[in-house]
């Protein structure tokens, strides 16, 4: 489905990872508590994470794929890769 509708990063992401999300949300209410420690450590640890990344300039965008959110938080990190963090560790 990725390559049919020339799907970019944030796209894929949403539906790799946002829907199953959403469905697994909605099936375990109990674990709100849970999920939410895990997602605010991860984010911390993501942050320093995607710091170094683009620092290192690890990550490249193509001109076909650029991000969705152009703003960078701290001039460095891209709020996409935050997104795609997020939905990462909620999988964890």
């Amino acid at each position: 489905m990725i390559i049919y509708f020339k799907a970019g990063p944030l796209t894929a992401t949403m539906l790799f990872f946002a829907v199953p999300a959403l469905y697994l949300l909605i099936r375990q209410r109990k674990q709100l508590k849970r999920l939410a420690a895990t997602l605010s450590v991860g984010m911390v640890a993501s942050i320093g994470f995607e710091l170094l990344a683009e620092h290192n300039n690890a990550w490249v965008w193509s001109p076909v794929n650029q991000p969705v959110f152009a703003y960078k938080l701290f001039g460095l990190i891209l709020v996409d890769g935050l997104i795609w963090y997020f939905f990462g560790y909620y999988f964890l």
